[in-house]
């Protein structure tokens, strides 16, 4: 069997899991790609009898400022947050026990009993260490909690955080590593995961770390030092490396060849279509909806070939909010679409199929509109391909434009375009408030509805009991304005030497995700 691995994936071993707080627009990248050619593949450490991972040797080893894709994977094995995510995008405790909350103050009870590798005692301090490092800007974890404002330890096993303003789903966004010490000194700083790092001359492994609260399926983890994806693809498939996550639908594919199991999982990783609302034509919401009704997203879904799912609303169709009734009041609807760019007064005066609108009493112009696009991803290209000739379906004089990354970039900073087709990932609590409220770091649509900025607000604010009926009345609320159009959801991969792996769950949080359920056999 072959398998496209992207090189944009190649930070390898999902930084994608790790770092959904590094909402990209566009397709701005939270990290740079690895360069598979940058240099030849390590020695392999032919070890087939135990289980391999990745990993880059580096002299000092901080898991909340780390940039290696390979090595931020292997962060869920070592340390643990107070929360992870799952595949349905919901927060499962892992340091916290419990919590509660009070308008904009939180106040989490830390898990007792839970004590790090080198034998001592989790406390709040080292929760509140961890946090303090993980909002400085250049950790992965940062943008995802820009909303917290202040946090404090309360007692030996209690820690307070208050935001900006109300998030009810602020768990969801507590997966920062938990360390002990600064993870300066060199080495792995101790951590409370299931595996403590052991290194020698000769081998590098994951040990069981036995004071866990959990069983784990495999008591070794071997660490295959591997600096490139070029040495990373021929780690699995000499069998050396066990698991790799790969991005099906990036840019320049290359091949993994070999006896691979493969299973897709879900993402908040979305692909929409954004309205420059201070365009003229744009800032009108009845041409908004036309074109939202316009897109057939199942279509694009069938031309991706797989590992992606159709999405009427800005939230993975995996998760528990996503609401099926709201998806279906807004779906594509061709003949609606019509409907709406007639009462805005287009209408085709010269039978040419094009539909014109009115410059003076005796002149007409066909209405067109621009989408760019980068034209880097040929599967962004063939999406974005499709959307236009679905607009032009309804009459629409739509055009594509192929931009070159840095000019596609300025120009959605800058606002230098009409409509644009973009990819984001979206924070795990899945709000979409940088996307369409004002002040929002992705709204470069410059969105901004008073009653779409309320139910956003409501959404956020949620008591546990009312966040789906909030969450569908939000999604009600972007159908209607129209400000982004939602196209679909891209599923990752994982990828497993056969017969490896059974009851695997991984989530985009962590590929390890429910690890003490797995079941391995080398």
């Amino acid at each position: 069997m072959k398998i496209k691995l992207t090189a944009a994936l190649l930070l390898v071993l999902l930084l994608l899991a790790s770092c959904d707080g590094g909402e990209v627009a566009g397709d701005l990248p939270s990290a740079s790609p690895l360069d598979s050619a940058s240099s030849a593949p390590a020695p392999l450490q032919h070890r087939n009898q135990l289980f391999g991972l990745p990993w880059q040797r580096t002299e000092t080893f901080n898991p909340i400022t780390e940039t290696s894709g390979v090595n931020i994977n292997l962060n869920n094995l070592i340390y643990e947050g107070l929360f992870a995510v799952g595949p349905d995008f919901e927060p499962e405790p892992l340091l916290c026990e419990s919590y509660s909350q009070n308008g904009r103050v939180f106040t989490f009870k830390l898990r007792p009993g839970v004590t790090f590798h080198d034998g001592s005692a989790l406390t709040a301090a080292d929760v509140i260490s961890s946090l303090k490092s993980a909002l400085l800007p250049q950790t992965i974890y940062s943008a995802r909690m820009s909303a917290i404002d202040s946090y404090r330890a309360v007692d030996e096993l209690t820690i307070e955080i208050s935001t900006v303003r109300p998030m009810s789903r602020l768990p969801c966004l507590l997966d920062f590593p938990v360390i002990k010490g600064a993870g300066t000194s060199g080495g792995f700083p101790p951590g409370t995961g299931p595996y403590a790092p052991v290194f020698g001359e000769d081998e590098n492994y994951l040990r069981h770390f036995q004071a866990y609260r959990s069983k784990v399926p495999i008591e070794r983890i071997d660490l295959i030092t591997q600096t490139s994806a070029e040495g990373i693809i021929h780690s699995i498939e000499s069998g050396s490396v066990d698991v790799v996550a790969t991005d099906e639908t990036g840019t320049e594919p290359i091949t993994i060849r070999g006896d691979i199991e493969r299973r897709d999982f879900p993402t908040s990783t979305m692909q929409y279509l954004i309205f420059n609302t201070r365009n003229s034509w744009l800032g009108n919401q009845t041409i908004r909806q036309a074109v939202f009704y316009a897109i057939d997203r199942a279509g694009i879904v069938r031309m991706m070939s797989g590992h992606t799912v159709e999405a009427t609303l800005p939230a993975p169709p995996a998760s528990k909010i996503y609401d099926k009734a709201v998806a279906a009041k807004y779906n594509f609807n061709q003949e609606l679409s019509r409907q709406l760019l007639a009462s805005a007064g287009f209408a085709d005066k010269d039978s040419d199929g094009i539909l014109d609108y009115a410059v003076s009493s005796r002149r007409f112009k066909p209405f067109k509109l621009t989408v760019i696009v980068n034209a880097e991803n040929p599967y962004k290209v063939n999406a974005a391909e499709m959307a236009v000739q679905q607009l032009r379906n309804v009459g629409v004089d739509a055009e594509l434009s192929k931009l070159k990354w840095d000019v596609y970039v300025r120009d959605i900073q800058t606002g230098n375009f009409q409509m644009a087709y973009a990819e984001t990932r979206l924070t795990a609590d899945l709000s979409p408030f940088s996307l369409v409220c004002p002040g929002g770091a992705l709204n470069y649509g410059k969105a901004s509805d008073a009653e779409l900025n309320q139910a956003v607000a409501e959404f956020e604010a949620a008591a546990a009991g009312e966040i789906s009926e909030k969450a569908s009345a939000m999604f009600d609320k972007i159908g209607a304005k129209a400000v982004i159009v939602p196209i679909l959801f891209k599923n990752n991969t994982f990828n497993t030497l056969s017969g490896v792996i059974k009851n695997a769950t991984p989530s985009q949080g962590s590929l390890f995700f429910g690890f003490e359920k797995w079941t391995i056999t080398k």
